[in-house]
């Protein structure tokens, strides 16, 4: 019984990462380390990033499925945002 069970376990579980959404990278370009990131919808997001060698931060704005980013605003001494959250465009 306990075989049954791992082989219809193992099976459920392969055929779940089989049909599971599959992740695509987003990362701003010259930009490698991140602290989190909102997207509003499929176009339209936000991300709050720095490239390792820059201590502040820097909000990044898409509009465009983050095919580019623009910096809308740079933290000022090493603040940083924990979590963001964007109620509309």
């Amino acid at each position: 019984m306990k075989l049954l069970f791992s082989l219809l376990l193992h099976l459920i579980i392969s055929i779940t990462d089989s049909i599971a959404q599959q992740w695509q990278n987003v990362s701003p370009a010259g930009y490698d380390y991140y602290r989190n990131a909102f997207f509003l919808n499929s176009k339209e997001g936000w991300v709050v990033a720095r490239n390792g060698h820059w201590t502040n931060y820097q909000l990044l704005y898409t509009s465009d499925g983050a095919d580019s980013f623009t910096p809308i605003f740079t933290f000022p001494d090493n603040l940083i945002a924990e979590r963001i959250q964007m109620v509309d465009s």
